[in-house]
């Protein structure tokens, strides 16, 4: 598939990607809003079915629901696409702040971190005529450093000729190609409580 065939393919389904990215942009799905990141899973899930692809739902009574997509397109390999479905916004932010368009640019809360990410994975496949196996894995607490999805990220990547995390890249248009982890600790402190700024020299711990 050449690359004058390839644009072509990927412009001619701008329209719905943009009638999907507004239709997640325009719903709160907080990581600890399980309703809202499911209706996010359902949108996706629904255009991915579409698109002819395989979709199983892994369920989670607090968080919400990991999905995982398969399709295969004949070619050699296994590729893993990775996208997360909540945001770090509060119930009301799509209310306040809905999906606009200004000039080249698209607003609203999550737009980028990963709604158009998860968008940008269905349709790179759907433009292309043959692909490798893919999984697709949609996960739905990324933002809270993947307490429900980690097992699931591990297990599906382990074994893939390539995996790719369809988040953001930076303003200057370069690829990301590696992305920090997290490390949640708490620490118990015994001593001397100072101000940092003024006295430091008296606290101790």
């Amino acid at each position: 598939m050449d690359l004058i065939a390839l644009t072509q393919a990927v412009e001619a389904r701008r329209t719905l990607f943009l009638a999907d990215l507004q239709q997640l942009v325009d719903l709160d799905c907080g990581s600890y809003d399980k309703d809202g990141v499911d209706a996010a899973g359902r949108i996706v899930q629904a255009r991915l079915e579409d698109d002819g692809w395989a979709v199983e739902r892994l369920p989670h009574d607090v968080y919400g629901d990991t999905l995982v997509a398969t399709i295969d397109g004949g070619a050699p390999g296994h590729v893993v696409l990775m996208a997360h479905l909540d945001t770090v916004f509060e119930k009301g932010t799509a209310a306040e702040r809905p999906f606009q368009i200004v000039g080249d640019l698209a607003y609203g809360p999550g737009v980028t971190d990963c709604k158009a990410g998860v968008l940008a994975g269905v349709n790179a496949v759907a433009a292309l005529t043959r692909f490798p196996r893919v999984t697709f894995l949609l996960t739905p607490d990324e933002e809270i450093g993947s307490p429900s999805s980690r097992e699931h990220i591990q297990s599906i990547a382990k074994g893939a000729d390539a995996a790719f995390c369809l988040e953001f890249a930076r303003a200057n248009r370069h690829i990301v190609k590696a992305r920090k982890g997290v490390l949640g600790l708490v620490a118990d402190l015994d001593g001397r409580a100072a101000a940092g700024g003024l006295d430091p020299q008296i606290g101790s711990n």
